[in-house]
């Protein structure tokens, strides 16, 4: 049943969820996503690789068996190749500027005035501003119009074990790479550890 839920979900084709944010901020993207999509949005395992999401999954009011069922389920996995392509770009040589353009903005505001009152939820359950809501939601899926190929709890759990031995050696095996000198570096290895 939980797996019909998360079926449903439209899957994401931005670049991550929440790229490469501090815990703080992934613990807030979860919890709106969890918020949004209920408790069936805890799939957050595959193989063991998820494993050491499970204390932290049950500190934040899941069961146990819940828990334990959806980490072995065989339909999640490690968005290793995402993974890779979104880490191996160096922030700076993203545009975020793009998003502070006229069009965008306006786009914004009207994305906050037609969904007021999800917002109004959202904020009141997550204490996350809807003005920080549409800022990632338009960053990272043009405000819904570009959803992708992934799930979107496939790709935040991915973001979440990245600081893990098992989890690197899978993300090392899809890294680009023209770019592999760059994985081992300080600045990447922080990214990864958040």
């Amino acid at each position: 049943m939980l797996w019909a839920i998360l079926t449903r979900i439209q899957p994401n084709r931005s670049r991550a969820t929440c790229k490469a944010l501090p815990a703080a901020k992934l613990i807030i993207c979860l919890a709106a996503l969890l918020f949004l999509l209920g408790p069936a949005a805890a799939v957050l395992g595959a193989n063991g690789l998820f494993h050491p999401l499970r204390t932290d999954l049950i500190e934040q009011g899941f069961s146990a068996g819940e828990v334990d069922s959806l980490l072995n389920s065989p339909r999640l996995k490690f968005e290793a190749s995402l993974m890779a392509r979104m880490l191996s770009v160096p922030e700076s040589k993203l545009n975020y500027q793009q998003f502070l353009s006229k069009q965008s903005v306006q786009k914004g505001r009207r994305f906050m005035k037609k969904h007021a009152q999800t917002l109004a939820q959202v904020q009141k359950q997550t204490k996350v501003p809807a003005s920080v809501v549409v800022a990632i939601l338009l960053v990272e899926t043009r405000l819904g119009a570009y959803t992708g190929k992934a799930l979107a709890v496939n790709v935040l759990a991915s973001q979440a074990v990245l600081d893990t031995p098992a989890a690197q050696k899978r993300l090392a095996k899809r890294w680009p790479q023209k770019r592999r000198a760059q994985i081992d570096t300080p600045k990447t290895q922080a990214r990864l550890q958040w």
